[in-house]
């Protein structure tokens, strides 16, 4: 458990902002958003057990970049190795580009929200978290993580991965991390923070 009120400040704002309001997005061009190092997916796969949250393909979404909502992006996370991921839309051959995560805050997928995390004194609070319910004095967020497994089969070594989430926890102050969190026990804290508001 730890006490962090610039943590708590910062997501529970954020999310209470997403929960409580309909932001407007701004559609504009960031060339700056284009700008970060090409990506490069040296995991070969072979099935369905690939790490990017959701589909294999990129899906539509929107980026808080420098202070500015993107709409309309292509993109998707490689919840491995805790990278946002777009396409270029115009550059030949549609590279695919690393979003800096120090100017991208958050990210939507559809209507999952994701924020961006990093607080030096609590570990496992780094990187993109997706905030599952939130008011005005609790949290629940969900760190979509993958774990690699290396296999081989008719000579040819491909990779699958397993996702392994972990949540972190916000009440009156306190965080904590929570490792492992059945389905049910995710039920139970979603009411207890829906029913508190």
């Amino acid at each position: 458990m730890y006490r962090t009120p610039f943590l708590l400040l910062n997501v529970v704002f954020l999310a209470f902002l997403s929960l409580n309001s309909s932001p407007k997005l701004w559609a504009q061009s960031s060339s700056a958003l284009f700008e970060g190092p090409t990506y490069a997916d040296v995991h070969r796969t072979i099935n369905e057990r690939h790490k990017f949250l959701g589909p294999y393909d990129f899906q539509q979404g929107s980026i808080y970049f420098d202070g500015i909502w993107q709409e309309g992006i292509e993109i998707k996370y490689d919840t491995y190795q805790d990278l946002l991921l777009l396409k270029h839309p115009t550059a030949p051959g549609a590279p695919t580009v690393i979003v800096n995560s120090n100017r991208a805050s958050q990210f939507k997928l559809g209507i999952r929200s994701f924020y961006f995390i990093h607080e030096e004194g609590l570990k496992g609070a780094q990187g993109y978290f997706e905030l599952l319910a939130a008011n005005s004095h609790s949290a629940l967020l969900k760190k979509h993580r993958a774990r690699i497994q290396r296999k081989q089969a008719s000579g040819l070594a491909y990779y699958e991965f397993k996702q392994a989430p972990y949540y972190l926890y916000y009440e009156k102050g306190v965080y904590s991390v929570i490792k492992k969190m059945s389905p049910e026990l995710e039920a139970i804290y979603l009411t207890k923070i829906s029913e508190e508001e």
